[in-house]
């Protein structure tokens, strides 16, 4: 909503109004020096100025000069000047941009008066969408626009926005106006919104998609061989939900050692990996030697714009039952329910010397290492209700997961 507070200075003469007494009172005043020079008519008591305005007695009311301040929003014109007092007589009118204001004689007050009025443009609501991997935006909002500029007395304002504004949540925002005697407020809505991440949230995350009038497709992940990963936003970040199965890096560089499973009682390697992706040790997950980008994030395997979790990025899904991130098909035990789609399935892994427990296991690699030989990983077992996380030997072929920088 734009509310505006229109800034204006009013000179309005009024002649005043005699009773028994004969005779007419008339007043020459000086605009520059902002106060009356002379005056005539039928007076009880000799004028008396004081602070360069004249204040002279006559039989019903008496000549002076007032200032007052009009604190006004545009949805509410026409605007009438003091409506609480009983007019007298037609109103005078001035023109504000196109708008008229009214602004009628009011009891009692039948000489001079100075109005100061403050212009006060409103952001609108705002809308913008936060980074990914982000929970808590911090952003300045648009300041208002006051007018007139450099005016005195300023008109005063603050507001209760917050440190940052929790994502996926519509913030109200008071803004508080202040000058002189009059107040004005109003409520700003602040809307932090997530990227888009995969089909499961698409309708709620593109919904009023701010500054584009294309909405953006479901996001996916794909990688130079061209496979493409569907996605998954949980909680505030937008993951991989199927494992990689890429024999090369985003530049084109071949991986040293993808491993496909291959088993005795599983012998159909291409099937799965088409089903369950390629294992890889932790130099080839990482790309080792470890090289952070400017962000801190390393992209290993990744594709373009994705990066290899750590293992605390990890860690925010032992917000969750194993049994939430699992599929609800391959497990041995079917308890999986999958309510967060992150969909792991249980695609085994390499030892060193063989490829064991597919359809029972799953393992994925984090960036973060704990010695020259042993890094650690995030971890789902069947029949184990709890996401784990284990140090193991990094010639250990593992599964890869990957998130949205």
């Amino acid at each position: 909503m734009k509310n505006i507070l229109f800034t204006l200075v009013l000179l309005v003469g009024f002649a005043a109004g005699l009773s028994a007494q004969s005779g007419f009172v008339s007043v020459d005043y000086d605009d520059a020096d902002t106060h009356s020079t002379s005056s005539v008519g039928q007076l009880f008591i000799r004028g008396v100025e004081a602070d360069g305005y004249a204040n002279e007695g006559l039989q019903q009311s008496f000549l002076y000069r007032v200032a007052d301040t009009l604190l006004h929003e545009n949805s509410r014109y026409p605007l009438a000047y003091r409506p609480d007092r009983v007019p007298q007589g037609d109103p005078q009118t001035v023109e504000v941009g196109e708008t008229l204001v009214y602004l009628p004689p009011t009891q009692g007050l039948d000489s001079l008066i100075d109005v100061m009025a403050y212009g006060v443009i409103f952001t609108n609501d705002t809308t913008v969408v936060a980074p990914y991997s982000v929970c808590e935006h911090n952003f300045e909002l648009y300041e208002p626009v006051v007018l007139p500029a450099g005016s005195v007395p300023p008109v005063q304002y603050y507001n209760n926005k917050p440190a940052a504004f929790p994502v996926g949540v519509v913030t109200p925002v008071r803004w508080d106006f202040g000058v002189a005697d009059k107040t004005l407020a109003d409520t700003q809505l602040v809307n932090v919104k997530f990227p888009p991440c995969g089909n499961d949230n698409y309708d709620t995350d593109i919904a009023n998609y701010p500054y584009s009038t294309t909405l953006p497709d479901p996001l996916v992940a794909t990688d130079y061989e061209g496979n493409d990963y569907n996605t998954v936003r949980i909680d505030c970040h937008c993951w991989t939900k199927e494992n990689l199965q890429s024999k090369k890096y985003a530049d084109g560089a071949k991986v040293a050692h993808p491993m496909a499973y291959v088993s005795y009682e599983y012998p159909d390697s291409v099937a799965n990996v088409t089903r369950y992706g390629y294992l890889y040790t932790w130099d080839d997950a990482v790309r080792a030697p470890l090289a952070p980008d400017a962000d801190g994030y390393v992209q290993g395997v990744c594709p373009d714009g994705w990066r290899v979790p750590t293992a605390e990025e990890f860690d925010l899904l032992s917000n969750y039952s194993a049994f939430d991130l699992m599929s609800t098909t391959d497990w041995l035990l079917e308890e999986g329910n999958n309510i967060t789609g992150f969909t792991a399935l249980p695609a085994g892994r390499f030892t060193g010397f063989r490829f064991e427990n597919l359809l029972g296991e799953t393992h994925f690699w984090s960036i973060t290492s704990v010695s020259a030989s042993v890094a650690r990983c995030c971890s789902l077992l069947f029949g184990c209700k709890d996401v784990l996380q284990f140090e193991i030997n990094t010639k250990n072929g593992l599964s890869v997961r990957c998130l949205k920088n």
